[in-house]
């Protein structure tokens, strides 16, 4: 799987040598630049939600790029850049609505 565009300079690349499909949202699919692909080495991803073997899902999130996807296996998600963790300043600690530690939007 293929988080966002950033990498798919060398998505077809990666297919052939692991001889496996390489997982690409379909909302970014106009971002692919190797042409042409056979059709076993891409997977465009349609749902918001799919499962890539049991136990693994691809999720899109959307974000940094529409079609922005995370990894999820086994209580952990694999984010690449699409989530960042951002210190809160004192500020907002102040300003900010809070509840059991978390900020209320």
């Amino acid at each position: 799987m293929i988080s966002h565009p950033h990498y798919y300079t060398t998505y077809a690349t990666w297919a052939r040598t692991f001889n496996c499909p390489v997982y690409i949202a379909s909302d970014d699919a106009h971002w692919l630049c190797q042409a042409p692909y056979e059709p076993t080495e891409i997977k465009l991803l349609h749902d918001i939600t799919t499962t890539i073997v049991p136990g693994v899902t691809a999720i899109k999130i959307g974000g940094h790029f529409e079609g922005q996807v995370v990894l999820h296996w086994d209580k952990t998600i694999f984010v690449a850049d699409g989530l960042v963790t951002v210190p809160v300043s004192e500020k907002c600690r102040k300003q900010c609505k809070w509840h059991d530690g978390h900020i209320l939007t």
